[in-house]
């Protein structure tokens, strides 16, 4: 029975890596991939079952339970790995979907020798790839606040053939002074800041790559060691805990209200965030760069192109349908007030999430020009908008 689970796993690991390869991802980063034991780093998790938002609407899996090698190996799904009551989604660290994962290792540009820094470890599996692509002579060294998660991980890592690498149990946001310096610094949490200590710990001509807050989503920003900053792609994650955790940047972003009346888009922007089909499970690219204008523009902003008052009002561009809705006694006002950012936005070009340039200047310090858009932890965010002139900022960020 274990052979043929072994055997079952092995293949769905090699149909995730065929499928990896179809989405571009390049050789090394696939190699990574081919030899990680997935299954055995996540040797238990939970997906989410419909009706889906807290624990109790969750499956369990196992190591050995075949039918959860379809979830476990797809490459667009993350699973839970923890299943924490009273938690919304029953969890606070997961095992990210493949796909991300892949183009993350890929933006990291790691070679034999380097050393990386990972804040988040989860299951354990992203630090095993890392591994992989730093060879044996490089390091890693990876983070996670939570001491169970750590023991967790490290006990699948030393099981699976990663004993090499280096988990800490503590608040990622101090890094790891004295493992220091690192080629690379990596985000396995959505972070409220790129850290002060992440950048101070840098090597020579290193960067950070880090899953960023923004609205309700993390999109991914490649960070220099002099803060200069861009986003590479978009994603989500499980929101860090420790220091970061209280910057409730936008306080809002994570209700959800069912929205009541709706109307048909304007044609042209219907047509700008029209959902392309490969991406339906998660989000069209236009979808995505209105909802990370409109964050720039309003602290209201929520999941994608929406936003809540949180007091059971909310709008929303609902891309998937063509459609404006809202709900709530104020919901009216917020929709015209989203149509109205969402126009500006079409008559700057449609600008995309990578089209805004970014600093990170230390609170209390000079900012390098006056377009401060948010305050996060240690840093000031700036943002410019590089194609088409800089952001006009409204005064709520």
């Amino acid at each position: 029975m274990v052979d043929a689970y072994d055997d079952a796993a092995d293949a769905a690991r090699a149909a995730m890596v065929d499928r990896l390869r179809d989405v571009g991802t390049s050789d090394a980063t696939l190699a990574a991939f081919a030899r990680v034991p997935r299954d055995r780093l996540v040797p238990q998790f939970w997906v989410l079952a419909p009706p889906a938002g807290l624990a109790a609407d969750t499956i369990a899996y196992r190591r050995g339970d075949p039918e959860g090698l379809e979830f476990l190996f797809d490459v667009d799904r993350a699973v839970a790995v923890n299943n924490v009551p009273g938690v919304p989604g029953g969890t606070t660290s997961t095992a990210s979907a493949p796909r991300l994962l892949a183009a993350q290792a890929d933006l990291l540009a790691l070679e034999p020798g380097m050393s990386v820094l990972e804040i988040g470890t989860g299951p354990g599996y992203f630090a095993a790839v890392l591994a992989e692509l730093v060879g044996e002579n490089g390091r890693v060294v990876s983070i996670d606040i939570d001491g169970a998660v750590a023991e967790t991980a490290r006990a699948h890592l030393d099981a699976a053939g990663y004993a090499h690498v280096r988990v800490l149990a503590r608040d990622g946001h101090l890094g790891a002074p004295d493992d220091a310096p690192f080629d690379r610094v990596v985000g396995s949490v959505g972070c409220a800041d790129v850290a002060a200590a992440w950048l101070h710990q840098l090597a020579p001509n290193g960067f950070a790559v880090v899953p960023l807050a923004h609205g309700a989503v993390h999109p991914m920003v490649r960070v220099e060691g002099d803060g200069r900053g861009v986003v590479v792609t978009r994603s989500g994650y499980v929101a860090i805990q420790g220091r970061q955790e209280h910057a409730r940047l936008w306080p809002h972003a994570r209700a959800f209200v069912l929205p009541t009346d709706s109307t048909p888009l304007p044609p042209d922007l219907a047509a700008a965030v029209a959902i392309e089909p490969e991406r339906a499970a998660f989000g069209g690219i236009g979808e995505w760069d209105l909802g990370y204008w409109v964050a720039i523009h309003d602290q209201r902003a929520g999941v994608f192109a929406n936003l809540n008052d949180g007091a059971g009002s909310t709008a929303r561009v609902d891309a998937a349908h063509g459609t404006l809705t809202w709900a709530g006694d104020r919901g009216p006002e917020l929709a015209d007030e989203l149509l109205r950012i969402a126009h500006a936005w079409l008559d700057a070009g449609a600008p995309t999430s990578e089209d805004h340039m970014q600093r990170f200047v230390a609170i209390g310090s000079e900012p390098p020009d006056a377009d401060v858009v948010i305050e996060r932890v240690d840093h000031a965010q700036t943002i410019t908008l590089g194609r088409s002139g800089r952001v006009a900022v409204g005064g709520a960020c």
